[in-house]
């Protein structure tokens, strides 16, 4: 529904009892290492005061604490869906107080993959990306090394064919940025 109310019948006994409840609605913003995904998740927060908006790298090291492994790195590679999972089931239990957009660099396979996707109704999905040599620099500056970086780019070239709502990080501030990430996020929730 367009403004997010649902309006339920309830039939208690003879008696039928109409509620409106407010429809979850969980927005995904995905993008590959180095687009600006965390970058941009405060700002993001401070244009969508109804929104909860929430970075999966705000947990990286608390979550890789438990696991007794870095997340980050490949040799953890086993325990990704369970972190997916764990973030897919946050959003969704949010979601039953005000919309949820998530930044993170799960696509939509990895979420309908997850135990919990049943917990979420309809998805909307854009992408965060940059160019090429623009991520190189980003990911040189973290300290990824050229294997890491390499992955990176290949990542980012299979989001580009998911033909996703695109926003481009490499051209403007990321103040800009996140105003367009805020108006997508609005227009896809009216």
């Amino acid at each position: 529904m367009p403004n997010g109310k649902v309006r339920l019948a309830i039939r208690q006994g003879r008696a039928r009892h109409h509620v409106s409840v407010i429809e979850s609605r969980v927005l995904f913003v995905t993008g590959a290492p180095g687009s600006g995904k965390t970058v941009v998740a405060a700002l993001v927060a401070a244009r969508l005061p109804n929104f909860i908006v929430l970075d999966m790298d705000a947990l990286l090291e608390p979550a890789s604490c438990l696991a007794g492994v870095d997340l980050r790195r490949s040799e953890a590679a086993s325990m990704w869906p369970a972190y997916n999972d764990l973030w897919v089931r946050l959003a969704a239990m949010l979601a039953r107080a005000r919309p949820v957009l998530l930044l993170g660099p799960l696509g939509p396979d990895e979420v309908d993959e997850t135990r919990s996707r049943h917990m979420l109704g309809a998805v909307e999905w854009a992408l965060l990306d940059c160019s090429d040599d623009t991520r190189r620099d980003r990911l040189t500056g973290r300290g990824y090394d050229s294997s890491a970086i390499a992955d990176a780019i290949a990542d980012a070239g299979a989001r580009r064919s998911l033909g996703l709502f695109a926003i481009r990080t490499d051209r403007v501030t990321p103040h800009q940025t996140a105003t367009e990430v805020a108006n997508w996020a609005t227009d896809v929730t009216r």
